[in-house]
């Protein structure tokens, strides 16, 4: 990608760390004229960070999917690891 923006945030999770994620609540308190409530596309809790994260039920079976494909040990992935960035990383398939 040859943009003025840094190669991280292509990504979700340089775009978490540096609170950037472009979720609802985000969204319409910016542009309320294209995004009017700041509500969860799938559930009627608030787009906060933390929601699109890991708080939605839909969004959470997205995780798993993820674990499997990129981590040694799938089943270590918890919400803990997704929400709280000082956590140790897990390790990945080579």
């Amino acid at each position: 990608w040859n943009t003025c923006f840094p190669r991280g945030a292509h990504t979700v999770w340089w775009r978490a760390l540096h609170r950037k994620i472009s979720r609802r609540q985000y969204l319409y308190r910016f542009i309320p004229h294209i995004y009017s409530f700041p509500a969860c596309i799938f559930c009627p809790a608030i787009d906060t960070q933390l929601h699109f994260l890991s708080g939605c039920h839909k969004k959470q079976e997205v995780w798993p999917t993820i674990a499997q494909r990129f981590l040694a040990n799938p089943t270590a992935l918890t919400p803990s690891h997704i929400e709280d960035s000082t956590i140790p990383p897990l390790p990945t398939l080579p």
